[in-house]
């Protein structure tokens, strides 16, 4: 029986009786043998039959002979690993991960987003339906949606130019050539002097080493990972080490994504749209032209001026149109009030105080009781959470997953609830909300602002509020409200037949006029519009679209 933490668990020979308890546990089985795995258990000629419980992951690793790994009756994440001989690998409804190994295998991932993963110091040719090489063999494949392929030492060329899914390339010593598909790839060369191709797709080239970095248009230097020529690559992900490092993308224009860690680093973003990240230590950062963000991540207390940031260490910086500041679980403190630009700052548990600067900032309490002053700017609040929100008035926030929040100089609200059936009530609220119901028969239910709603899946009830507000029901038989205090309300994709109107404040069909606006109906009382249907016909507005509410 496994304990609170994260398990491993093996039962060996024998019918086992396996209780992984609290945690993400996982049960591993190595056997020269046929395997099938359900969602409560695992049988084998090898290792008998085991039930289990409180299992979240399973690795299954076969032998040398030719072995039938068959999880397609389970339904959380496995690991399939083959040996040599000629093996069938079958994945379940999970995120699955499948290694052929030597042999010629066949390999169905099953359900889900399944990756299937090779590393050997061979040559790769990858098509949609078949994996190629000397020291793997011919593995065919289906319901396989990513594919990771890592080189040994030799020069080897991984080839996936007729793949159409998303593939990781990654070589090792050698000077090796890679060539990414039709997706979006991720290329990385590791050391020697290796030639890229990312092919179609936005593909982009990584690194990581603890050496000062280069990089052009068509080309990435280093002492410790060579000198590597590209093309068709549109983002590049550079990470040093704990040394003083220099990473310097001023010749480059595309997307950068530059990470110092430890040392006292140099970072220098090019022309193009770039993400840097300075980590621990003193960091000297200048993101070049473009709109470049810089950002960090620290259970730490953080202070942003214009050009200095103090948190993990005390970083200066030019060229920075937005800064995204992470806290941890304890209760930090980031404050942004002297920063004149963008700023994100996110709380994550703990109770937290968020201050925001003179731009337009966009601030997450997260966890825990926070306080969150917007400054001025136009600011907004965003909440995410499976769980119900309610404004307690115009400057508090509650909801039992992200706490009670109480804010200041905040003019909009974006809050997103998850896939139950949720309450977002901002009725209380005088700002503009923005809120998001996803699945769930969700009520959400606009503030005095110009709000914009979308529903998301299932049958949900929408009421605007007051303000001139924007509304999508999207899937499901949803209501919308009207009333004669409301606003005018534009609602986008009402359906006839299928959608209701409701009327509440003592509103009736008889006090209405349905008058056609070019190809949209306007819904009037006297001479108030109080909604506008996108692209429906008036003709086919009568009173079995509306039900009377409270009234």
């Amino acid at each position: 029986m496994g304990g609170i933490g994260n398990d491993v668990l093996s039962g060996g020979e024998g019918d086992d009786s396996i209780n992984g308890g609290a945690g993400t546990d996982t049960l591993r089985e190595t056997a020269d043998t046929n395997f099938t795995l359900t969602n409560n258990q695992l049988e084998s000629a090898a290792t008998g039959t085991d039930t289990f419980e409180n299992i979240e992951r399973v690795a299954l690793t076969g032998g040398d002979s030719a072995n039938t790994i068959n999880a397609s009756a389970y339904s959380g994440r496995v690991t399939l690993s083959a040996k040599a001989g000629n093996d069938t690998l079958i994945g379940g409804i999970g995120n699955d991960v499948l290694s052929g190994g030597e042999g010629d295998d066949s390999i169905n991932g099953g359900a889900g987003t399944d990756t299937l993963r090779e590393t050997a110091d061979t040559n790769f040719t990858l098509t949609n339906n078949q994996l190629e090489s000397a020291a793997t063999g011919t593995d065919t494949f289906e319901n396989i949606e990513r594919v990771a392929l890592t080189g040994g030492d030799s020069a080897n060329t991984i080839n996936a130019s007729a793949y159409s899914g998303r593939v990781t390339l990654s070589a090792k010593a050698g000077n090796d050539t890679l060539i990414g598909g039709i997706g979006n790839d991720v290329l990385s060369g590791g050391e020697g002097d290796d030639s890229i191709n990312g092919g179609a797709g936005t593909d982009t080239l990584r690194e990581t080493a603890d050496t000062n970095f280069t990089l052009t248009n068509n080309q990435l230097e280093s002492a410790a990972t060579g000198t590597d020529t590209f093309e068709n690559i549109e983002r590049v992900a550079l990470t040093g080490g704990d040394s003083a490092n220099t990473i310097d993308a001023s010749a480059y224009s595309g997307s950068a994504f530059l990470y110092g860690k430890a040392g006292n680093d140099t970072l220098i973003g090019g022309s193009g749209n770039d993400n840097l990240y300075g980590g621990e230590g003193d960091d000297s950062i200048n993101g070049g032209a473009g709109t470049d963000t810089l950002r960090e991540t620290g259970d730490v207390d953080f202070n942003l001026t214009n050009t200095t940031l103090t948190g993990n260490g005390t970083d200066s910086f030019s060229n920075i149109e937005r800064v995204a500041l992470t806290g941890g679980d304890s209760a930090n403190t980031i404050d942004a009030s002297a920063y004149s630009g963008s700023a994100f700052l996110y709380g994550k548990a703990g109770n937290d105080t968020l201050i925001g600067g003179s731009g337009n900032d966009n601030l997450y309490g997260g966890e825990g009781d926070d306080t969150i002053y917007g400054g001025e700017g136009t600011d907004t609040l965003r909440e995410t959470a499976d769980t119900n929100f309610t404004f307690i008035n115009s400057n508090q926030l509650q909801s039992e997953a992200t706490g009670n929040d109480s804010f200041k100089d905040i003019e909009r609200v974006a809050l997103t609830g998850g896939d139950s059936n949720n309450t977002i009530d901002a009725s209380e609220f005088s700002g503009s909300a923005f809120l998001y119901g996803k699945a769930g028969n969700d009520t959400l239910t606009g503030g005095s602002g110009n709000d914009f709603i979308k529903a998301g899946e299932d049958d949900d009830l929408i009421s605007g509020g007051a303000g001139n507000d924007r509304l999508y029901g999207e899937g499901g038989n949803d209501i919308f409200v009207l009333s004669s205090d409301m606003g005018k309300d534009t609602i986008y994709d009402f359906e006839d037949g299928v959608d209701k109107l409701d009327l509440s404040d003592n509103l009736t069909f008889d006090m209405l006029t349905i008058t056609a606006s070019g190809s949209n109906t306007n819904i009037l009382q006297g001479n108030q519009t109080l909604a506008t249907l996108i692209n429906v016909d008036s003709a086919l507005i009568d009173v079995n679209d509306f039900n009377t509410l409270n009234g």
